[in-house]
């Protein structure tokens, strides 16, 4: 491929691809949703691309090398549990106290931030480098893809039977599209199940780097 349709396909330069790896930072979970969170979603979001592509064309994976070279692996993974904690402890409680959301669109960014972040890595952790890189919070990670995978299998019985009790709701109220909190959360079992087939990738690339 040639240098000029490299630059045509890429989302960002490398220069840029630096800049937004070094500027990554960890946030708490009182964080999630402000301006300075928003920024380095659409930054996460660009390096997603802009990895994806370039390990597709087999060119140089500057995001890749940035996230090992600024060490900021253990960031991502920061991030990963502390969308995990919010998914838990704020997003539930919502459906609780009867939320109405004038807007559900920044609800649905929340929720698919941590997607954006699997994502990221199911293309990163291809190389061994990088696992190395991650040092202990790879241990954090195989934690999180545990607590997914337990969650999954424990639930996949009460989902459908729960699903079933639901279609008869809907079908007899027609509320679903008039309700953003139960689109969110039928977004979000999407969400979920999309992250559970990356995380089995995930783990395969961790034991066989681990294992060399």
């Amino acid at each position: 491929m040639s240098a000029e349709n490299s630059s045509q396909g890429s989302v960002l330069l490398p220069t840029e691809v630096e800049w937004y790896v070094q500027s990554l930072q960890a946030f708490s979970i009182e964080e999630i949703a402000s301006k300075k969170w928003s920024n380095q979603h659409e930054f996460l979001e660009k390096l997603n691309m802009q990895a994806i592509i370039s390990a597709s064309a087999n060119e140089t994976e500057y995001v890749k090398d940035s996230l090992v070279t600024f060490e900021k692996m253990p960031i991502l993974i920061h991030e990963l549990v502390t969308i995990e904690l919010w998914n838990e402890k704020i997003f539930s409680q919502l459906f609780k106290i009867d939320f109405k959301p004038k807007n559900s669109f920044i609800i649905y960014l929340i929720l698919y931030h941590e997607a954006t972040l699997v994502n990221l890595l199911e293309t990163v952790l291809f190389h061994s480098e990088v696992v190395i890189s991650m040092e202990d919070s790879i241990y954090d990670l195989i934690d999180y893809i545990q607590r997914k995978m337990s969650h999954q299998i424990r639930n996949f019985q009460l989902d459908r039977e729960a699903e079933k009790a639901k279609i008869k709701s809907i079908e007899e109220n027609h509320q679903l599209s008039d309700d953003p909190l139960k689109e969110l959360s039928e977004q979000n079992r999407k969400i979920q199940f999309e992250i559970l087939m990356k995380l089995y990738s995930i783990l395969r690339y961790i034991i066989d780097n681990l294992s060399k």
